[in-house]
């Protein structure tokens, strides 16, 4: 179960094929395994994991309906609260700053019936390209390629790479969920300022203007399938956050299908060859050598390329 999707984990504990019990005991069982070797999850929760685990069980018993994110066991950063739990920014100031609630999108994942199951790592007070905390220790890149899984949300990302939780919940203010998407090989969303609401108070302290401005909490996940269907959950307003806008979750119907440009080589000073190949592959596209503005032929993109770019 820890290799599902979260959308599909939800959907089969909606519909009984499996439980929450179950997927969280997968979970658990793989982060057993798996964070000794990469060290990404901080601080376990598997007891409140169980129980709200064994809680939504009793309602889908009951014919009561489950949230869209029903059992999906998700990791959040050590810089956003989860009530009850130390919210330690990675340094030893903070190891005993209990929160007393959990932040609005902890809140909001709780109430799609998401489960929290741990915190996840971080460089000290965020500050760094890659994951390091001096409470902690350094989190490695679970593919081995490359050492680091990034930063500074490379805790969660290096968590859902490997299996240990569906989703991640970190914040990116220069890439850092961005980041260990890309160094995981799995996919995050740097949402526009005051999409989701958020609260970034340090040991129960305002934040300073710079951490109020920049960061921007948002989903990691092994599918944009799954970050949209974290997005509507997260999106909208809280008291907690008068940033937060109540924007709808989609804008006016387009006018016809989309069209997408591939750069294939940015800058046209080439690339490697292993990338090219990849860029090539692109299911349904035909590549061709293109040349300043000629249309490649892509059965169902309708696209172009653009100033040196070719396919």
């Amino acid at each position: 179960m820890w290799k599902m999707q979260a959308t599909e984990l939800a959907t089969a504990v909606r519909s009984g094929e499996i439980s929450a019990r179950e997927v969280i005991e997968s979970h658990l069982e793989r982060i057993a395994e798996a964070n000794p070797k990469y060290n990404a999850i901080t601080a376990m929760l598997a007891d409140s994991a169980r129980a709200a685990a064994a809680g939504i069980d009793r309602r889908r018993a009951a014919g009561e309906p489950l949230g869209p994110l029903a059992g999906v066991p998700f990791t959040v950063k050590e810089n956003i609260d989860i009530a009850g739990v130390p919210t330690t920014h990675g340094v030893p100031r903070f190891r005993d700053s209990v929160a007393a609630d959990d932040a609005p999108p902890v809140a909001r994942l709780r109430a799609a019936d998401a489960i929290p199951i741990g915190h996840a790592n971080m460089p000290d007070m965020t500050i760094g390209g890659y994951t390091d905390s001096q409470l902690f220790g350094e989190t490695l890149n679970p593919w081995g390629t490359i050492r680091d899984p990034s930063g500074t949300s490379g805790g969660d990302g290096a968590a859902v790479a490997s299996g240990m939780a569906a989703v991640g919940l970190g914040n990116d203010s220069g890439g850092s969920v961005r980041g260990p998407a890309l160094n995981g090989g799995i996919t995050a969303l740097n949402p526009s300022y005051g999409r989701f609401p958020m609260e970034h108070r340090v040991g129960g302290h305002e934040p300073a203007l710079a951490s109020q401005l920049l960061p921007k909490d948002g989903p990691i996940a092994r599918s944009v399938h799954d970050l949209r269907a974290c997005f509507e959950v997260l999106a909208g307003t809280d008291p907690r956050d008068p940033r937060a806008v109540p924007a709808p979750l989609d804008g006016p119907p387009l006018p016809g299908p989309i069209r997408v440009a591939v750069v294939a080589d940015p800058g046209g000073w080439g690339v490697h060859p292993r990338v090219r190949a990849a860029v090539d592959r692109r299911p349904g596209c035909s590549p061709t050598r293109a040349t300043r503005w000629r249309r490649p032929t892509c059965r169902g993109w309708p696209t172009r390329s653009i100033a040196t770019a070719s396919w």
